[in-house]
């Protein structure tokens, strides 16, 4: 039996609200775009829909144009988009008495399982051939998903040394835990944990060489069930999440004004009204790129959302991704956008990069379904849009695409700060179990989000 929703539209609701400067000013962080960015305006309210007649804009509107700017003009025109036609929701045959665990399986399956077993066996063995261990014995599909239900417990219940989980004293022993395995025989299998045979690892000079090689399998794998157990809604938002990390790693990144400042950067897309993450690319830095002639902003979003196109997607960015570039490419494959610009973007009109003063001025230009928009409230902020018409609502005052902007760009950092609460796994020196513990986190996420829209299980 397929689980879904009907006709009824899926709206992500979050038990813990993003403070409203972070609803403000998205990513004035963002290291690639510099520190100057141009935030939104305060406005959270719900956009006004785009067939609705535009409205008067502001002081700014009547001089938008200059000379240079080409095809742009002032006089706002209909937009046309392809209608979107999916029917948006969970995709499985898990019947109404599945438990949630089933559910975790969906996105972490038994498959995936089966390979950290016949790895973590294979790694032992080449280790034990070298440095004999006498306590080891290989693992299986019945031990593995306890000792990673351990590494979930270290996130939700978190002490300082890893012995107390097995102490005798009563405030830290946790008979749940002990139950499981017996210290010895988690170390021994935390010793051993892995991926992939690492003997096979291609050397930096090779042409297969692929600085995620340890976890490729995993990510691989984990990237398909997220994009075949749900079918998304309309609306995708394009960010980055970072996986926290400060040990030796040539791809790592720094970000001084986000929360994990050190770690490993995730380009992220999720479904913009339910925060259900649909697939992701972890940036193993400059030399890894697929595509080095185009800007990195336009890779990343032509990557994420290529296999959405031709459904009538809209996908909201920030302005470190958006470009006349990137929005001309999208819609060709009937694909719309919504984000913050930079206001020196090579293509955007000269009559939206002058300095604004008055609260509450606007100016915007339209090239055919594209729509340049700058709007001062307590800064300028510039913003460019193939899937709003002109003008403001009756309302708030406030142009439609920001306010359209403003509803669905933050849940990229929602599903972050979701999986912030309760890491999975413990601190430790190998990168790569980091990635590990990021996937089983998004997996717990995204099938508490599948479960919530699935028929009753009670």
């Amino acid at each position: 039996m397929e689980a879904g929703n009907s006709d009824t539209e899926l709206d992500y609701e979050s038990d813990v609200d993003i403070s409203p400067d972070m609803a403000l000013d998205l990513h004035e962080d963002d290291d690639q775009a510099g520190n100057n960015a141009d935030p939104p305006a305060e406005a959270n309210d719900p956009p006004a829909e785009a067939n609705d007649p535009p409205a008067q804009g502001g002081a700014a509107a009547a001089a938008a144009a200059v000379p240079g700017d080409g095809d742009w003009r002032p006089e706002g025109s209909d937009i046309v988009m392809r209608h979107f036609e999916e029917q948006p929701g969970p995709r499985h045959n898990l019947g109404p008495q599945a438990c949630p665990l089933d559910f975790f399986f969906l996105m972490f399956p038994l498959a995936l399982i089966e390979i950290l077993v016949a790895e973590t066996n294979r790694y032992a063995d080449q280790c034990i051939a070298t440095t004999p261990n006498s306590s080891w014995y290989a693992t299986d599909v019945a031990e593995m998903p306890a000792f990673l239900a351990i590494q979930i417990i270290f996130g939700i219940k978190q002490q300082p040394r890893l012995w107390m989980y097995w102490s005798e004293y009563k405030r830290f022993y946790d008979s749940w835990v002990a139950g499981l395995m017996t210290i010895n025989r988690f170390k021994n299998l935390s010793r051993y944990f892995h991926c992939r045979d690492t003997s096979r690892t291609p050397g930096r000079e090779s042409p297969n060489y692929d600085p995620l090689f340890k976890v490729r399998n995993v990510v691989d794998a984990v990237q398909e069930t997220f994009k075949n157990c749900f079918q998304v809604n309309r609306d995708l938002s394009v960010d980055e999440c970072m996986v926290g990390f400060k040990g030796r790693l040539s791809f790592k990144q720094y970000m001084p004004a986000k929360p994990t400042k050190w770690g490993i950067k995730v380009w992220t897309t999720c479904d913009a009204r339910l925060g259900y993450c649909l697939g992701f690319d972890i940036y193993t830095g400059k030399a890894s790129r697929k595509d080095p002639c185009r800007p990195l902003g336009y890779e990343v979003v032509n990557s994420l959302c290529s296999s959405h196109y031709h459904k009538g997607h809209h996908v909201y960015i920030d302005r470190f991704f958006n470009s006349v570039k990137i929005a001309d490419h999208l819609q060709k494959n009937d694909t719309y956008v919504c984000g913050t610009i930079m206001s020196n973007r090579k293509g955007l009109p000269q009559g939206v990069k002058r300095k604004l003063r008055t609260r509450g001025d606007l100016v915007q230009l339209q090239k055919g379904n594209l729509i340049a928009t700058a709007y001062h409230d307590k800064r300028t902020v510039h913003l460019l849009s193939s899937n709003q018409v002109m003008g403001t609502t009756e309302e708030e005052g406030k142009p439609r695409v920001l306010l359209d902007y403003n509803r669905y760009m933050g849940c990229v950092d929602k599903f972050d700060q979701q999986l912030s609460f309760y890491p999975v796994g413990r601190p430790g020196k190998k990168w790569w179990r980091y990635i590990v513990w990021h996937l089983i986190n998004a997996s717990i996420y995204n099938a508490y989000v599948i479960w919530t829209l699935s028929p009753p299980q009670f």
